[in-house]
């Protein structure tokens, strides 16, 4: 175990730490688009690190290898590693433990950055909702910038689709995304 303040210790996540990360998702999505990545299959755990305070789980900081650009493909096109830091929410603007959960993340990205082809640039990225300001402002702090967004579509996928007519000119092609 790392102690890292008289009030926490961070270490890695644990099999028997899985009730805590229940009431830590359950304190950080009772806000709406609260981003929570789920620590996935034991093989991730070395990629999870979790905050406690006595029996609390008050934080998680998670990194993910979301793009791996395979050395044939164009030089401009770059890997992408992301960050996800979570705490409950009287802890979101506690700099000290986002520093916590940061540091051994940041470490595990220069391992993971070794491990990438280095015919390409890799890219170090948050992925959190835009109501998530503390959070994201924790890494402005940090030097982060503004990348990009994303959007979603929500859908019942029970209701047809409907017809849309193309305008003059315009017509459908349909083609095979690349594997």
């Amino acid at each position: 175990m790392k102690s890292l303040s008289s009030d926490y210790t961070i270490r890695s996540f644990q099999e028997t730490d899985m009730p805590l990360l229940g009431s830590l998702y359950q304190a950080v999505t009772e806000r709406d688009h609260a981003v929570f990545w789920w620590v996935g299959e034991p093989s991730n755990w070395n990629n999870v690190y979790c905050a406690f305070d006595k029996d609390q789980m008050i934080g998680k900081g998670q990194i993910e290898v979301v793009s791996a650009i395979q050395p044939d493909q164009p030089a401009d096109h770059k890997h992408a590693l992301y960050i996800n830091i979570k705490t409950i929410p009287e802890r979101e603007n506690d700099i000290s433990l986002l520093e916590a959960l940061y540091q051994p993340l940041l470490t595990r990205a220069v391992e993971w950055k070794k491990t990438l082809s280095a015919a390409h640039e890799t890219m170090l990225c948050i992925g959190n909702h835009s109501t998530e300001t503390a959070n994201t402002s924790f890494f402005l702090q940090k030097g982060y910038d503004y990348l990009n967004s994303l959007f979603h579509m929500e859908r019942d996928l029970q209701q047809p689709v409907p017809e849309f007519a193309l305008s003059e000119g315009l017509q459908w092609q349909y083609w095979k995304m690349a594997a």
